[in-house]
């Protein structure tokens, strides 16, 4: 199955985005406020091919590994060293362990330059991953005493600063770059109706400096306005054939309505003799799915708007990590797990391990252990009343346990058995999921992973008790971010968040 992206088209962007007397711009670069300036056709000839300034940048972020490295052995004057052949072959798989995770977390796609926070903090999360794989992999052959520790630290620290400068830089370059026109695709929409208008308006929003909006085009001149949103109808497709051999378009967006079958096809005939990209979006229904993908099964094309989340090798990818670092987990947390039992049997009588039926993958109810934190034997509740602050059926070990959120770590043999996740949505009483899926639009859908001990919603101030419907809107938007855009990156990030959120103490009661 051929999967082929349109996320550049209908991807949602936060910045706010403005209009130029030609096309569009992104205000978080300030060399991008201005608008490209007019390209003559031979000019247009010589722009340069995202591809290839990419795979520039690439040889650069090479570069910057080895001689981050390389200024590090200054630091620590390893030159004479009897081990330097260790340190090179270090330097050389970091280097390729790093280009790799930069390609997999995206940051090797010419817009995510004009994203200045998300790169940041990937390319941070990136580099701090690459060296703990380098690190365990010299604990694993018996090399860590090999190495020195200043050298090491010096080194991430010298790569993370001289990537996060060059990305700017680079930027800098690449509005430069498209102001002249070195760096340019110029766009033509055919169509002037209902589809070409809503196409307008999300290359408007969501796109970036190099890429500018000649004009509309349709057949219909006669029958349809002059301008679309501030965009001239230049003319119809004699015109844009013309002006395709002037050089002056490089893609063209057919935004048609789809059972207009024999137009689409004529106009795709046609324009196939020319020597430019054609891109036929979307119907109406599409634009309400920005993350939908084309795909071609069995040679029916298809537009693919939901998906099997965490399938194929992410799956697996997944299973990995859950495995591997509760393991981990688990061993180095026995002895603290064994104090805390302690601690709940002297505290009050009752059992050490408290377990509430939950809704799990696929809505499967599971079995989620928790260390017990309220009182044995009290009342019964009348449903299931989430804890509060100063909440009296806590015990004193309890109101620790639940602060730190140290009362959640039996989940890691949920995880071990694989009923949960180390990161995931959190998953909620029985009672809770029949009351809030009626009030909050696709709850369920939380259940298409599995539930995790933490997540994106906890570490984005959802944390603890969801007591309004909008707590618990924000709670299920951002479960339905992470299932969607999941990646091992994201997941790592979270882990690291989730520390620092548990050591805030925020809404943790």
């Amino acid at each position: 199955m051929e999967q082929v992206s349109t996320r550049q088209i209908l991807d949602t962007v936060d910045a706010p985005q403005f209009k130029t007397e030609r096309g569009f711009a992104t205000p978080e670069s300030e060399l991008a406020n201005t608008p490209p300036a007019p390209v003559s056709p031979e000019e247009h000839l010589q722009s340069l091919s995202p591809s290839v300034i990419i795979g520039m940048i690439a040889v650069s972020d090479a570069a910057i590994v080895i001689l981050s490295g390389l200024i590090s052995f200054e630091v620590r004057d390893v030159w004479y060293s009897p081990a330097l052949p260790i340190y090179a072959w270090s330097i050389v798989l970091n280097t390729a362990i790093l280009l790799t995770i930069f390609r997999y977390a995206g940051l090797y796609h010419i817009d995510a330059f004009t994203r200045r926070r998300q790169q940041v903090q990937k390319i941070l999360v990136s580099c701090i991953t690459a060296f703990l794989l380098i690190a365990a992999l010299a604990f694993a052959f018996k090399l860590s005493e090999t190495f020195s520790r200043v050298w090491a630290f010096t080194w991430l620290a010298v790569l993370i600063g001289l990537i996060i400068v060059s990305r700017s830089c680079y930027l800098a370059l690449l509005n430069k770059a498209a102001k002249t026109g070195m760096l340019s695709r110029n766009v033509a929409v055919v169509g002037a109706g209902v589809q070409g208008q809503r196409l307008v308006e999300i290359l408007q929003k969501n796109s970036n400096p190099w890429l500018s909006i000649v004009g509309i085009y349709d057949d219909r001149t006669d029958r349809v306005s002059d301008t679309i949103d501030d965009f001239p109808v230049l003319g119809d497709l004699e015109r844009l054939g013309s002006d395709i051999r002037q050089n002056r378009i490089d893609d063209v967006f057919i935004a048609l309505p789809w059972n207009a079958e024999v137009r689409l096809k004529t106009i795709v005939e046609t324009l196939s003799e020319l020597p430019v990209e054609i891109h036929i979006t979307s119907d109406l229904i599409g634009f309400s799915y920005p993350n939908a993908k084309m795909s071609s099964v069995s040679g029916v094309a298809t537009l693919n708007v939901a998906r099997k989340p965490l399938a194929d090798w992410n799956y697996v990818l997944k299973q990995f990590e859950d495995y591997i670092l509760a393991s981990i987990f688990l061993i180095f947390l026995a002895p603290l797990m064994l104090l805390i039992a302690a601690a709940i049997k002297l505290d009050s009588p009752g059992p050490i391990i408290f377990r509430q039926k939950r809704y799990g993958y696929n809505n499967h109810v599971i079995e989620v252990l928790k260390f017990r934190t309220m009182q044995f034997n009290r009342p019964a509740d009348i449903g299931v009343p989430q804890a509060k602050q100063e909440d009296p059926r806590i015990t004193r070990v309890g109101r620790i346990l639940r602060r730190t959120s140290l009362d959640e770590l039996p989940q890691l043999i949920n995880v071990l058995n694989g009923s949960m996740s180390l990161i995931g949505p959190r998953p909620h009483a029985i009672a809770h999921n029949i009351e809030y899926s009626q009030l909050v639009s696709r709850y369920f859908a939380r259940h298409r992973v599995k539930p995790g001990m933490t997540g994106w919603a906890q570490v984005n101030g959802f944390r603890g008790e969801t007591d309004t419907t909008e707590k618990m809107s924000g709670r299920v938007e951002h479960d339905l971010h992470y299932i969607e855009n999941w990646s091992l990156l994201l997941d790592l990030r979270i882990l690291f968040e989730t520390v620092g959120v548990v050591l805030s103490q925020k809404n943790a009661y």
